[in-house]
Parts: structure tokens; C-alpha cells; sequence
């Protein structure tokens, strides 16, 4: 996937614990030379490759999340994914504030992410429906670095994918009306010419 960073690569991640959101803070910044594996010859690959170009909104609760989300959308941006805690403090847990998010853009990605079997695969999947199966996955606590770049990268070329599938559907809707339009037209004006001849003929 290329480093380049576009519209709408924004990734949310919710947890109500300080040291989780801390090693989500570091996904974007450069990895420590120490931290890249090395090959047999002693050379690390360059860190971009253990980075993600996207920007990324943290928040502590689901009522902060919402909040974030709908700033984001109110200034034009969009959410991609979110890897999203089940259990947290405060009025609303992971599942209803992923179903708050989907409301506002039903083409949110997510990862749920927690230490418990807090919620069936049924509920989970009510919330996204039967078309919808694809658009969600779990991981579990204790995560490494790499499974969450991991995550994220696979979560973003999703979402990549499947706006541009949106992109090219449409435009083959727009050139099958306008094809149509023209054999309408086409076809007008044929009988419209028959008609003309059966005029002459009389």
C-alpha cells in the first residue's frame, strides 16, 4: 500500500486505559531503531514500513468518541476504521458507541478489541446487519504493535477498496443512463423518420 496519506485516512481509537491509548499514540510516530527487526545482514527496513500514513483521534470513552467523530465530520473530514474497547466507564460501551458511529457513517470499519467475551457474534452482527459481516473483526488483549499496524493497514485497504468500487459503480450507472438516454433517443428518432416516409408514401 503506498505511504501516501489521502482524504478521509483517519483511524479512532477507543480505550478507557492511558497505556493502551499511549501505544495507539505511537503507531504513528517514527518506530524506534531498536524496535525494527533486522535481517541476517544486520539492515532494517525503512520505517515507513512500520508506520501508518493516517491521522488518528484517541478518546478515553464512548461519549468522547462521539463527540470527536461528529467534530470530524462537521469539518468535512471522515472516519475509516476505529478499533474500539468493548468495556469502558461511563454511560455507553463499545457496541453502542460503534452503533452510534455507523448511524452517522454506516461505512465505519471496526475492530473490537478487548480482554473478555463481552458480546455474542449475534449482537455484534445485529448492529452491522446481514450485509454488513465483512465490516468488523476482533482482536484480543494482550495485542502486539504488529497485529494492531496490521489491523490498521488491512482496515484502511478496505475501506480504500471499497469507496473505490463505490466510485466506479457509479460510473457505470452514470454511462448505462446515458447510454439509454441516447438509444431512447436514437430510437425516436427512427419512428419518427418511419413515419415521415409513410407520410411521403401517401
Amino acid at each position: 500500500m503506498s505511504q501516501e496519506k489521502r482524504m478521509g485516512d483517519t483511524i479512532l481509537f477507543v480505550d478507557d486505559e492511558p497505556g493502551i491509548l499511549k501505544v495507539y499514540q505511537d503507531l504513528l510516530s517514527p518506530t524506534p531503531m531498536g524496535d525494527i527487526p533486522r535481517s541476517s545482514r544486520g539492515e532494517a527496513p525503512p520505517v515507513a514500513e512500520f508506520s501508518i500514513p493516517c491521522d488518528l483521534l484517541v478518546a478515553d470513552s464512548g461519549e468522547e468518541a462521539e463527540r470527536l467523530v461528529a467534530a470530524l465530520y462537521a469539518r468535512g473530514g471522515c472516519l475509516t476504521s476505529c478499533f474500539m474497547d468493548m468495556r469502558m466507564p461511563g454511560g455507553i460501551d463499545g457496541l453502542e458507541t460503534v452503533r452510534r458511529l455507523r448511524s452517522l457513517d454506516p461505512r465505519i470499519l471496526v475492530t473490537f478489541v478487548t480482554a473478555y467475551q463481552d458480546r455474542s457474534l449475534m449482537e455484534v452482527g445485529q448492529v452491522f446487519g446481514p450485509q454488513g459481516q465483512d465490516e468488523w473483526d476482533f482482536l484480543n488483549k494482550p495485542f502486539t504493535r504488529a497485529e494492531i499496524l496490521q489491523k490498521a493497514r488491512n482496515m484502511l485497504a478496505s475501506w480504500k477498496r471499497r469507496r473505490e468500487n463505490e466510485d466506479l459503480t457509479r460510473v457505470l450507472e452514470e454511462a448505462n443512463t446515458r447510454l439509454r438516454k441516447r438509444t431512447e433517443e436514437l430510437q425516436a428518432a427512427q419512428q419518427e423518420r418511419i413515419l415521415d416516409l409513410l407520410d411521403l408514401a401517401l
